[in-house]
């Protein structure tokens, strides 16, 4: 006779009800913070990418749109200390991350500015007056709005503070999470057995628990399992891929490169088409155009309100959208040959010295009238 056999010829009782826990374990629901959200790493990598993207490109001052002046010291180093990779970097951030970024102003008696630093968002409170005008307070001081530049992405009208991606999608954020932990949390939490012990016969609470604790003996023991009159065990056992839930997974970093605006290539995750050397740099001139447009614009705009009337900010994007080496030389050879741009003009485009060499001309065209070569 089997190990278990006694076990399941005992005379039953009143048979004992018992419920089924669910496998799945219960959702923690919270509230979705910049940490939090930071805690997925397709969150903290769209982050860094627009923030890096941001602050690779430098800031130029334009007279009337047109005519390139000096850069004020302001610019070129807003905060004292910090260089203006640095200062642009942590904007960026503040604006993905919130939606907002506050720059506190300190002015020369005559009113110009001599220094920028940014605040905290999390530090800094905006609340509408009675007039519809904003009071902002920063650790529990009021500021003066003459010293404060409030940057806003995704401003909506009737809202005093812009509208970031963390905000407006918190619930799918939320939802990225929970699968995360879920799958992190999968064996400990996750109520799943590794097999079922299973018969015909009816057993009541105690008589289950026992069979269960003595074939779990049997099996830390490494020792053959006995089975009898109809007792049968089934082993349990899921793919890898269903125990990280890789699908869920990958989905959700797709969804978070939608709501940040970043290509899921950007992110090593599929976005579903064949990428070429042709269309990835049609997705990069997309990311500038639909994503990074509205940091530079709201930046652009703050430098802007702290310069002279008539003269404005402008990112330089020369670098940043500058084509591969092929195809930047022969548009230099089409400005050459078509004579609107100088060798040293191209030279200085590619950060190299000038040359002392004369300009070049446009080709002369050397045909007749009805096509034949001219002699």
């Amino acid at each position: 006779m089997g190990i278990f056999t006694n076990l399941l010829n005992r005379k039953t009782v009143v048979p004992e009800v018992r419920n089924v826990q669910a496998l799945i374990p219960s959702r923690n629901i919270s509230t979705v913070t910049m940490d939090s959200a930071l805690s997925l790493g397709a969150v903290y990598r769209c982050i860094n990418i627009i923030a890096t993207s941001v602050s690779q490109c430098p800031v130029q001052v334009f007279r009337n749109g047109v005519n390139p002046i000096s850069i004020p010291p302001f610019i070129t180093q807003p905060t004292l200390g910090i260089s203006q990779r640095s200062f642009l970097f942590k904007t960026a951030t503040s604006l993905a991350l919130d939606g907002n970024a506050y720059w506190y102003v300190t002015r020369k008696v005559d009113g110009s500015p001599i220094n920028i630093e940014i605040l905290p968002v999390g530090q800094v409170s905006v609340e509408v007056l009675h007039d519809n005008s904003l009071r902002y307070s920063y650790a529990g001081q009021v500021i003066d709005p003459y010293n404060l530049q409030h940057l806003k992405i995704c401003d909506i009208a009737g809202r005093p503070t812009g509208l970031g991606a963390i905000q407006s999608a918190r619930l799918d954020i939320q939802n990225s999470i929970d699968i995360r932990n879920y799958a992190t949390e999968f064996f400990s939490d996750g109520a799943v057995p590794s097999g079922i012990l299973s018969t015909d016969q009816h057993l009541n609470g105690d008589q289950a628990e026992e069979l269960k604790d003595r074939f779990v003996a049997t099996q830390q023991k490494n020792t053959p399992a006995v089975l009898s009159n109809g007792l049968e065990y089934q082993q349990l056992s899921l793919s890898p891929k269903d125990l990280q839930w890789l699908e869920a997974r990958s989905f959700s970093i797709q969804d978070i490169s939608r709501i940040f605006g970043v290509p899921a290539s950007f992110l090593l995750a599929s976005s579903g088409d064949s990428q070429t050397y042709a269309n990835l740099e049609t997705v990069n001139r997309a990311f500038v155009n639909f994503t990074l447009m509205s940091y530079f614009g709201v930046i652009e705009d703050a430098f802007t309100s702290l310069l002279p009337k008539g003269v404005n900010a402008k990112f330089s994007l020369d670098a940043f959208l500058r084509g591969d080496t092929l195809t930047r030389y022969n548009a230099y050879s089409l400005a050459l040959n078509s004579g609107w741009m100088t060798i040293n003009e191209v030279r200085e485009l590619e950060g190299m010295g000038t040359l002392d060499v004369p300009p070049l001309n446009p080709v002369e065209n050397t045909n007749n009238a009805d096509g034949t070569q001219r002699i």
